[in-house]
């Protein structure tokens, strides 16, 4: 056996030696000097064994940490097990991994974009996937990660934020790209040369606009042509993944630890990622997120309002200057939809009221929980739910995967050759276009398409205080309009179980008639509209009932113990309730008449029936040669 002579070894992996000391009793050291078959502090030529010895270790580490509370100082000794395993990967001569193609669509949203940039600079430094080089100028970059921001705003000024962004990520070692308004209408304007307007369902707008909020789903079907053509000019043994995140998703997780809600760095996406797609077939695959729910408020309305209800009631049994209540509770095990209010359509059971996780420490009493829970219920608004967090669950390692039927839009990655399945009917500007594309590659692609335990953390609101709306929600500090995303939702949800019912028929492979395709989606839409009527008259009765508890004489919290502006935001809540899910809400007003009018219905129908034809115009786009520009390459 042959040996480079390096560094002493007990230098270079001085954390691995530090890890088998701290758990010698756990871990058969002699496996793990074994593998160094140390010559006066060299290592192997072929440094496939140590690999192994890392793998395992951390395979322990991981587990060790997430069983112990995830603890400062294992997290620490995680990642400096990482960097060894790093420069391992460094001796290698060419490092074959995957490549990451980081990509953020984004529309007005710099606040939350920066989060989302700067935990990718922070994944990049704490793990180091892929080691460093160093370019022509003496610059030092991350070989192996490249950021792409998509930016759909309208706003000048956010546009400038951005392009500051990606400056920013430039200086910190990562390679970035910004496809702004120009870049994107010179796409469109080659894309209507090659297909005219037979284009417009997938893309959205002509070539001759300069065209702002083209929505989600549009922007992430120009980014894939982008990323398409980007690849075709790379160098062919480069072996590239593409990754989509939403603004609003970071790279971390968030643990409790201590009984609080804390948010850390705790898994290697792209190491583990390059192992799923080395070893496996996969075309896409889907992680999910934690943190806040990454649906609409008009969809969680009822868990919250049975939360709220709960909190009251649990509140009225104490005084307000008794110790707080709210510690403490049994939460449930890995749910992926509690928050939402109606899971049954997703095969799952719904839960019952859950108990508020009061977020203050030290000592505290029953009214200072009472006013901090009041700051939080507005928030339910901007996405959040205050009862319904998710946390992240360790579970046994990060390389299993299932089979799935959802994509997480702000989470998933996929090969090069699976930018031919696009996002379907983009142009309407429909929610659940994920879930729609999902059950669309299911009936597609089967077990190629794969979800894992690898989420992202997704934040609604910044540590700042500031608020962000999602797309359709307008308000004010005391009133809210909800309709546009309620109205988004309920078609958005129409469309998705309408395409579940065809794909069991045999779509996309079969290409149903539009007299198959109308029965299913009218029969859907009137399963789907008297279920939303039962849900937010269910609402309306609920916010009625927290009402009434409020102002009750029996209620301490209407007796002068400071509580007034808490008691007034609690009211604020049951007032926006009645606002946007009454019987004679805005939202039910405009649901009803575009039901009865007839329009949106055949909207659907048409997209539907058209989808082949928009298939064949996506490859026909997908294997064209259309020219790119970069605003900024940094």
């Amino acid at each position: 056996m042959s040996f480079r002579n390096i560094r002493p070894a007990a230098d270079r992996f001085s954390h691995l030696f530090h890890f088998l000391d701290l758990f010698s009793q756990d871990v058969p050291r002699e496996e793990a000097a074994g593998a160094f078959a140390f010559h006066g502090g060299s290592v192997p030529d072929d440094t496939g064994p140590l690999k192994s010895v890392y793998e395992r270790s951390l395979s322990f580490l991981e587990n060790k940490t997430a069983e112990l509370g995830f603890r400062d100082d294992l997290l620490e000794l995680q990642k400096g097990l990482y960097g060894e395993l790093e420069y391992l990967y460094s001796l290698d001569h060419p490092d074959s991994r995957h490549h990451f193609l980081v990509v953020v669509p984004v529309a007005d949203r710099p606040s939350m974009l920066r989060n989302c940039v700067e935990s990718l600079i922070g994944q990049c430094k704490d793990f180091g996937y892929g080691g460093t080089a160093v370019d022509g100028d003496g610059n030092r970059f991350f070989r192996k990660v490249s950021l792409f921001l998509i930016d759909d705003s309208a706003e000048e000024g956010n546009r400038t934020r951005i392009r500051e962004m990606v400056s920013e990520a430039a200086r910190m070692g990562i390679m970035s790209h910004y496809v702004g308004i120009d870049e994107q209408s010179g796409l469109l304007r080659h894309i209507a040369g090659l297909t005219g307007e037979s284009s417009l369902r997938l893309t959205g707008s002509p070539g001759n606009e300069r065209t702002p909020h083209k929505g989600a789903s549009v922007t992430r079907n120009l980014a894939y042509l982008y990323l398409n053509s980007f690849i075709r000019r790379q160098r062919k043994d480069e072996r590239f993944l593409v990754y989509f995140l939403d603004s609003d998703e970071e790279f971390g997780i968030r643990v409790l630890r201590d009984g609080a809600g804390t948010d850390i760095r705790f898994i290697n996406y792209f190491y583990w990622l390059d192992r799923i797609f080395s070893t496996t077939g996969i075309q896409v695959l889907t992680g999910k997120v934690v943190g806040d729910p990454p649906v609409s408020p008009s969809v969680m309305i009822n868990t919250f309002l049975d939360d709220v209800l709960l909190f009251l009631e649990t509140a009225s049994r104490v005084r307000p200057d008794e110790a707080c209540p709210f510690h403490g509770a049994e939460r449930p095990g890995a749910f992926s939809a509690e928050y939402h209010d109606m899971v049954e359509l997703f095969g799952y059971e719904r839960p019952g009221a859950l108990s508020y996780d009061c977020p203050l420490s030290g000592d505290h009493t029953a009214g200072d929980c009472f006013r901090a829970f009041s700051r939080d219920v507005l928030d339910f608004f901007h996405g959040l739910h205050p009862t319904r967090v998710q946390f992240y669950r360790y579970t046994a390692g990060f390389t299993r995967t299932e089979r799935a039927r959802t994509v997480y839009t702000g989470n998933y990655v996929l090969t090069p050759d699976a930018l031919k399945y696009f996002i379907p009917f983009a142009d309407l500007k429909l929610r659940m276009a994920g879930p729609t594309m999902g059950r669309i590659l299911k009936s597609a692609i089967g077990g190629r398409f794969v979800s894992a335990s690898l989420p992202l953390l997704h934040r609604r609101t910044n540590p700042d205080s500031s608020r962000v709306y999602r797309t359709g929600i307008s308000g004010s500090e005391d009133s809210i309009d909800l309709s546009g995303e309620f109205v988004r939702q309920f078609w958005g949800d129409v469309m998705l179980f309408s395409v579940e019912s065809l794909a069991r028929s045999g779509f996309p492979g079969r290409r149903p008639d539009v007299s198959e395709i109308s029965h299913v989606v009218k029969s859907v839409q009137g399963d789907i509209w008297r279920l939303y009527r039962e849900q937010k008259a269910a609402a309306a009765a609920k916010a009625g009932a927290a009402r009434e508890r409020l102002l009750r004489g029996d209620g301490w919290w209407n007796r002068g113990e400071h509580l007034e502006d808490a008691v007034r935001s609690m009211e604020l809540l049951c007032s926006m309730v009645d606002d946007n899910f009454g019987k004679d809400s805005k939202s039910m007003k405009s649901l009803s008449a575009q039901i009865d009018e007839g329009g949106h219905t055949d909207l659907l129908i048409r997209a539907i029936h058209s989808f082949h034809d928009d298939r064949s115009v996506w490859e026909k786009l997908v294997g064209a040669d259309i020219p790119i520009s970069l605003a900024e390459k940094s």
